[in-house]
């Protein structure tokens, strides 16, 4: 086994990531032969990055003295290789509910385990032990579900990933070009023997399945297998890049106000184009990225390229209801929520009426300062300083880094985290309609205007800006 040629693949791997001299990495260390092989590698080269590593282990408590072993091996192989270790154990079978399975479960727990630790060291993201076999083993899974390129494409170097609890973590995958024969040789050539996962063998699971019968009979009579499939995935990748690029020069185009898409618009393109503008659109209202089938797909293209109207059901409670001129998107049926559908482009606030889609319209209006100025609707109506420059005010949503200055407060905070803390839900905050003047936010709906902002004692008039819903139109 030749150890400079594992370190090399690793040292060009972090080097054309985005990864910088001093970043914080969380690495997540099972115990098996990938992720310490990963952890062992990144030990010899991370003086020449000058990165601070910290493996971090999550014990599922599934199988018994297997899973302790697994984290005490996890834990000595840290400590030997001058690490900070940090784990956490988790009894999964008692959070089991509804349909999710115990993978899916781990999964999740895992994750968001990963992520609080991120965000504690403020870390760049987390490292997986995911090699090239990983890779294929996913592809041909996704060729027997009948996924389109994004399933061919296969895991990428980085991903960013939402979790269940809405927080955002970059996973980093430094083996993609590694194979797993490839690690268990550099963990043997230092006399290391990691541990083995008896659940591997459970031939239940897809994945195992894949890894343990169909994949071993294909390399026979084709023992390049696996490097094809990688090369597939990269061919794959390529031509997503250029059709995400193409539904990104038309999708704006095709959004109504009201958050609709245009039917007559997308109706003479390509199919794949009306599908990837359809499925892009159902990602951003909705904040949920859909397990489709290519049937619902179909059904979409079938009826806005005809002259009917009708309704397709999707997954996650979602409804395309298509009629003349719109194509509708509901979610869950009873839109619960007070504010008014996500703002694809900043409106500006120019007349003492403004329309906020089809449904909502923002008014502003100079009036006499009244007595009580808390005597509002929080969520829809606020007071201001009536010499706030009103040419320049705009309704956004909520974007990522924005700060505030709440009223009453004397620094600045993460909006994000404000809105958290005044009780609004996740689901909620990106509708929330921000009204803003140049870089500085005057009012959050839901709770207060900023402190630049506020209505002076000695002051006789104010400026009243409220929101209201009007009656729904076609």
């Amino acid at each position: 086994m030749n150890n400079n040629n594992f370190l090399r693949k690793i040292y060009l791997t972090l080097k054309n990531s985005n990864i910088k001299n001093g970043d914080t990495l969380i690495l997540g260390v099972s115990g098996g032969y990938d992720s310490t092989a990963l952890l062992l590698g990144l030990a010899n080269i991370k003086n020449l990055f000058k990165l601070e590593i910290i493996p971090v282990h999550v014990n599922h408590m599934l199988r018994g003295s297997e899973s302790n072993r697994d984290e005490k091996f996890a834990k000595n192989i840290s400590n030997r290789s001058g690490f900070k270790f940090i784990s956490k154990s988790i009894d999964v079978k008692k959070m089991i509910h509804n349909t999710n399975s115990i993978e899916e479960i781990s999964r999740n727990i895992r994750y968001e385990f990963l992520q609080e630790i991120s965000e504690k060291y403020k870390a760049k993201g987390i490292l997986t032990g995911h090699t090239q076999n990983d890779q294929a083993e996913t592809i041909l899974m996704n060729i027997i579900r009948g996924s389109g390129l994004n399933g061919i494409s296969g895991m990428k170097p980085l991903t960013t990933l939402t979790l269940n609890n809405q927080k955002i973590i970059n996973i980093y995958r430094l083996m993609l070009n590694i194979t797993h024969k490839e690690c268990k040789n550099f963990c043997e050539s230092l006399g290391v023997i990691p541990m083995f996962d008896s659940s591997n063998l459970d031939e239940k699971k897809f994945r195992n399945q894949i890894r343990n019968k169909t994949m071993p009979i294909i390399q026979k009579d084709f023992p390049n297998f696996t490097n094809k499939l990688s090369s597939l995935s990269e061919n794959a990748n390529q031509d997503l890049i250029l059709k995400n690029w193409i539904t990104n020069q038309y999708y704006n185009s095709a959004i109504n106000s009201d958050l609709s898409i245009k039917r007559k618009y997308i109706t003479n393109f390509p199919d794949s184009l009306i599908s990837n503008i359809v499925i892009k659109h159902i990602n951003y209202v909705t904040n949920n990225k859909i397990d489709y089938k290519q049937s619902h797909i179909s059904e979409i293209i079938r009826i806005i390229k005809s002259n009917k109207n009708g309704e397709i059901n999707l997954p996650n409670k979602i409804k395309i209801v298509i009629t003349t001129n719109k194509v509708r998107i509901i979610w869950n049926d009873i839109d619960l929520c007070p504010y008014p559908l996500p703002i694809i482009s900043p409106i500006k606030i120019t007349k003492r009426e403004t329309k906020i889609g089809e449904n909502y319209i923002i008014t502003k209006n100079i009036i006499e300062k009244p007595k009580n100025l808390k005597n509002t609707n929080k969520n829809f109506e606020v007071y201001l300083r009536s010499n706030l420059p009103t040419k320049g005010l705009q309704l956004r949503n909520r974007i990522q880094g924005d700060v505030f200055h709440p009223l009453g407060m004397k620094k600045k905070v993460n909006l994000k985290d404000f809105m958290i803390k005044n009780y609004i839900p996740s689901e909620w905050r990106k509708r929330v309609p921000i009204l803003s003047y140049s870089d500085k936010i005057v009012w959050v709906p839901g709770t207060r205007s900023a402190e630049w902002a506020k209505v002076q004692e000695k002051a006789k008039t104010v400026l009243h800006i409220k929101i209201s819903k009007i009656n729904e139109s076609e």
